[in-house]
């Protein structure tokens, strides 16, 4: 398996800058009691473009670079994203991918979800994983 890179080591930096800039981002960060740190960039806050930007970074893996530019050719949307990434497999296979299901609770108010980003690298039980050779290690984790 390789261990050379941590999706999470990497995007652990990224988060931190996030979470540094939480005022000019227009985001909400709390605490809770297990130590877990939830930023909120658009359900109770207003979030914006520049925090969308820095969140896919952090869905990356550390691993690629997003920027935006105006329009193009899409019609229906007056922004375009340029994703690079050195590392395809890593960063968009074993981060970014939204493919680990998550569920709490029962019936109809449970909670359900599809989680991506590096934590996924840690936690998920996803075939993907074992076919790609790749788990991460490190102590800490980003889900979004």
């Amino acid at each position: 398996m390789n261990k050379q890179l941590s999706v999470n080591g990497l995007a652990q930096p990224l988060v931190q800058a996030l979470i540094a800039n939480a005022a000019a981002l227009r985001l909400a960060v709390d605490t809770l009691a297990n130590g877990t740190v939830v930023v909120d960039a658009g359900i109770a806050v207003l979030g914006g473009i520049e925090a969308g930007r820095r969140i896919a970074e952090i869905c990356l893996g550390g691993l690629g670079r997003v920027s935006i530019r105006a329009g193009g050719d899409f019609s229906h949307s007056p922004w375009q994203l340029d994703v690079v990434t050195s590392n395809p497999v890593l960063a968009c296979l074993a981060s970014q991918y939204a493919g680990w299901s998550l569920e709490y609770g029962e019936g109809e108010g449970a909670f359900r979800a599809l989680g991506s980003g590096p934590a996924r690298a840690i936690g998920s039980h996803e075939p993907l994983f074992q076919e790609l050779g790749y788990r991460d290690a490190f102590d800490q984790a980003c889900l979004v």
